[in-house]
């Protein structure tokens, strides 16, 4: 019998030696178990006291040395009871000390010369203590030992008669066999009923960590395949979500980590039949089971299987599954309500998470082009500024959009922007940042790109312009010490040069000390030109 007071503190095991045990536990646990130890003796205490001390007290005649050797024994077992129970021995060495105690109780009996029918009562304290401690297995040993014990008083010589003898033996194991029935059968359900209240209480606690964790975690879907685990003890929990309108796939798994399978709605799936119908499906032996997936059982190595769908925005939008190794006829203690749970929980994670990405995208992205919008220029650029590489700053302009726009209708102007964005994208690497400007107008910044590959790009872009169009481009490169505005205003004087020139060209900026030259004789258009 293992103690987690001792386990947690690091104690030495109850077979090292017991001063250095009891002088290792805290003081607060040598007292609760000290009081364990004496409240479980204390009836056979009692008995060793109260036999003498009545048979005295009607006169009946003792026999010294007998009682004194039923007292010796009863001593014996009782202080060895109490260090086994209050060092949590193991569970066989407390229980032979316990039936040692028969003899003992028995000797005293015989010891004081007491009518059986009023001493030998005190046999049943064993039994009991057994009914209430004890096992099974162990009950029935002190009821045998009891049995024998009582017949052998009933044969020696008393001045009660043979049948009166024999009488009392018969009830006195009678009362024994049903008081001891009784108690057991109380003990265990009690302990049963406790065993569950402690496991409701531990699955409650888990799954309200579990909530906390798919809710804050960045990951809800692992979050969940752990959580199931934890509150239904099996060997592997996975998500399977669909994977286009005919396909299940699964997305996360816990313990036993699986592949991303894909299994088709029509093949034999317990997941598929929870997804089709909307129904949890427990299958308690998979051995013939026809509705069992032979892959996922060679992956789960799964005996009994668990799946719960769950819903993302009212519709069924996958499934929770979780295996047992081992048969099991029902699923374990709130297994069932707690993935129900687990699962109506991930389902608005997800849709939590759905709602997340999309205001992200509606607060970052250009919503009819799908370009990146002025606030993540504002985010990233500056990030780019670094002395570590130059950086190349590109304004985009497409020509003649208005006359675009008036001859073809403006839904022909939203077409044309959306797919100059859709063919400028792959030309573009990951780290180059498209923004919509505004209208027709669009910035490109370039890290760690020199100008002559810069125009490069650039001019890659231009030639890029869907419909036949055109665009004017102006390109500023870094200094190392301007801010992100002049930049940008440079890049921008320079596409007014490009449009000057005659459209469809790139012209290059120069640089800020240059550009501040000419500024000062008038060669710089200015925007209102």
């Amino acid at each position: 019998m293992r103690d987690p007071v001792v386990e947690r503190r690091g104690l030495p095991a109850a077979s090292d030696d017991v001063e250095n045990l009891v002088a290792a536990m805290h003081p607060a646990d040598r007292r609760v178990a000290l009081g364990a130890a004496v409240q479980q003796q204390l009836p056979f205490a009692v008995a060793a006291v109260a036999v003498p001390a009545i048979s005295l007290g009607i006169g009946e005649p003792v026999r010294p040395s007998m009682l004194a050797a039923g007292l010796v024994a009863l001593t014996i077992a009782t202080v060895g009871m109490v260090v086994a129970v209050m060092l949590r021995a193991p569970t066989w060495l407390r229980d032979v000390l316990v039936l040692c105690s028969l003899p003992g109780l028995a000797l005293v009996v015989m010891g004081t010369g007491g009518e059986p029918h009023v001493s030998a009562a005190v046999l049943l304290v064993p039994v009991l203590w057994m009914a209430l401690y004890g096992s099974g297995r162990t009950l029935l040993t002190a009821l045998v030992l009891q049995a024998v014990t009582v017949s052998l008083l009933a044969t020696t010589d008393r001045s009660s008669t043979a049948r009166d003898e024999l009488r009392f033996a018969a009830v006195l194991i009678a009362v024994s066999v049903v008081s001891a029935s009784a108690v057991f059968r109380v003990v265990r359900n009690l302990s049963r009923s406790e065993a569950r209240a402690r496991r409701q209480e531990q699955v409650l606690r888990t799954v309200g960590a579990a909530i906390r964790e798919i809710q804050e975690g960045p990951d809800a879907r692992q979050s969940v395949c752990a959580a199931v685990l934890a509150v239904t003890d099996g060997n592997a929990a996975a998500l399977m979500e669909p994977d286009g309108p005919e396909h299940l796939r699964v997305t996360a798994s816990a313990g036993t980590q699986l592949p991303p399978t894909r299994i088709h709605l029509t093949d034999p799936s317990i997941s598929a039949v929870a997804y089709q119908t909307g129904m949890p499906v427990y299958v308690p032996d998979t051995a013939n089971e026809p509705r069992a997936n032979p892959t996922m059982l060679a992956l789960t190595h799964a005996r009994s299987v668990l799946a719960q769908p769950f819903q993302r925005d009212g519709k069924i939008a996958g499934v929770a599954f979780v295996t047992w190794p081992d048969r099991h006829p029902s699923p374990p203690l709130l297994a069932e309500p707690a993935m129900a749970l687990l699962a109506r929980e991930v389902g608005l994670a997800l849709e939590r998470a759905e709602l997340r990405t999309r205001l992200h995208e509606e607060a970052t992205t250009d919503s009819l082009t799908g370009a990146a919008n002025r606030r993540v220029w504002r985010s990233r650029v500056p990030d780019m500024m670094t002395s570590d590489g130059s950086l190349c700053v590109a304004m985009l302009d497409l020509d003649h959009f208005k006359s675009y726009n008036d001859t073809l209708g403006h839904l022909a102007g939203d077409d044309l922007l959306r797919d100059l964005v859709g063919a400028w994208s792959p030309l573009l690497r990951p780290t180059d940042l498209l923004v919509r400007w505004g209208g027709e107008e669009f910035a490109i910044a370039l890290p760690d790109c020199d100008p002559d590959a810069a125009i490069t790009v650039i001019d890659r872009l231009r030639e890029a312009v869907p419909a036949g169009q055109t665009a004017s481009a102006g390109i500023a490169c870094w200094d190392g010490r301007e801010t992100l505005a002049a930049l940008v205003a440079r890049a921008d004087a320079a596409l007014y040069e490009a449009k000057r020139a005659g459209r469809d060209v790139t012209a290059l900026a120069a640089p800020p000390s240059a550009l501040a030259t000419d500024l000062a004789v008038g060669s710089i258009p200015s925007a209102s030109e």
